[in-house]
């Protein structure tokens, strides 16, 4: 099977070597979301991925990986067991490789399921350890069916990235509703001088009063009809994006504010 099939609520079954130039080539055409859940980690597996990782970055996609706890758990009992402070200690190294390359790292209890969700339509399932595998013989299924994404999504808690929580809570909700609001009237204040209007000249342009104008960029309520007036005769459009989204734009948001990747 050496080409994907693209069609709607599609699935293939694909063997071990079938499996790395197909999911690398999703990897490749990745424009939101890369969600890997693998219970095992290897340094040979990160540097297999790393240069599709970096670019996903590039392009402000979100990359989160679920791992086991296993031995991440065993770090702070300090075992004397040789083997598996050893093990322990290359997990950790192999986390921070990851981390390196701006991948949010999640750890669970005693996972041992398979996934890889590329953006809304795309769930590779099966056997085989995705950040891990080696010489063993696996197979994987690849479903082009958004249900079922949304489906595994929900069942393995897969939206549940905790740098991703994290991101959304800072860029769209806050702490309170009155960050929310004030962060939309910082923007709103911001604009207008921009634009070097006036409070009055701003109401006008709108057609409402400028006691609203006042209002919102005290970050106080308006109606939806005037924030909509006001947005708009600042040259601004507003959108509601799914949850799926959230996490991405609060991660590009933050590149967008933050040093860039090295070359």
């Amino acid at each position: 099977m050496s080409k994907l099939v693209e069609s709607e609520f599609t699935t293939q079954i694909f063997d071990t070597n079938e499996f790395w130039p197909a999911f690398i080539e999703d990897l490749a055409g990745a424009k939101a979301r890369i969600i890997i859940e693998s219970p095992y980690l290897k340094i040979r597996r990160i540097k297999q991925f790393a240069r599709q990782i970096y670019l996903a970055r590039k392009r402000n996609v979100v990359v989160c990986v679920f791992i086991s706890e296993l031995f991440g758990k065993s770090l702070s009992k300090r075992s004397v067991n040789v083997d598996v402070d050893f093990e322990v200690k290359e997990l950790m190294s192999n986390m921070d490789a990851l981390k390196e390359l701006g991948v949010h790292v999640n750890l669970r209890e005693s996972i041992h399921q398979k996934f890889a969700i590329i953006d809304e339509p795309v769930l590779w399932e099966g056997s085989l350890n995705i950040l891990s595998q080696n010489l063993s013989h696996e197979h994987m299924r690849r479903w082009n069916d958004e249900r079922e994404v949304m489906r595994i999504m929900a069942k393995h808690g897969l939206g549940n990235c905790e740098q991703c929580a994290l991101g959304v809570l800072s860029y769209f909700l806050g702490d309170e509703v009155d960050m929310r609001l004030q962060r939309l009237a910082n923007l709103v204040h911001a604009q207008r001088n921009d634009q070097k209007l006036s409070l009055r000249a701003l109401a006008t342009k709108c057609g409402v009063h400028v006691s609203q104008v006042k209002k919102l960029e005290r970050g106080n309520n308006v109606t939806v009809d005037t924030l909509f007036r006001v947005l708009s005769g600042l040259g601004l459009e507003p959108a509601f994006i799914s949850n799926w989204l959230a996490a991405p734009i609060a991660q590009y948001l933050h590149d967008a504010n933050s040093p860039k990747l090295p070359k």
